[in-house]
């Protein structure tokens, strides 16, 4: 059914800098970080599929309609169960509550997933779940996120 992507940590967040404490430096230890690109997927979809550091950026599909349905965000440890879990649940309900002007029923076929960072990656938003009416090959996974000024 659907593919998945784990998330990517960088450096910068992984990095215990120096502390002092009453003129003695603190040392922290056993504090690692690791990007696992080898994700168990959840019952019921596909391997999941490393993306690095890229989202999908998905195209129309071959009858002109936009494959986005929607995004949603989890707090917590992340977990692509919940992902899979909000795919279903909108495919229950695109089924259940049929388009009224006859396009196509919003069913989840495809999600992707990934940990959203504000501005520096060092500041994890939550676990962001995009869900889609159909699969995009990896040659899709363009999008690397977006900066904004104030």
């Amino acid at each position: 059914m659907g593919k998945i992507y784990q998330c990517f940590h960088h450096p910068n967040i992984l990095t215990q800098h120096r502390q002092y404490r009453n003129k003695f430096q603190v040392l922290i230890a056993g504090s690692n970080g690791y990007t696992n690109n080898t994700l168990a997927a959840p019952a019921g979809y596909s391997d999941a599929i490393y993306y690095g550091t890229r989202a999908i950026d998905a195209p129309l599909d071959a009858q002109g309609f936009n494959t986005f349905i929607i995004s949603k965000i989890f707090s917590g440890p992340f977990d692509a169960r919940l992902c899979a879990a909000a795919c279903d649940a909108q495919t229950q309900y695109a089924i259940d509550h049929p388009s009224a002007d006859g396009t196509p029923a919003k069913q989840c076929q495809f999600f992707n997933t990934y940990i959203l960072n504000l501005n520096d990656n060092k500041h994890p938003q939550g676990q962001y779940c995009t869900l889609y009416t159909e699969a995009w090959p990896t040659k899709y996974a363009t999008s690397t996120g977006s900066t904004t000024s104030r």
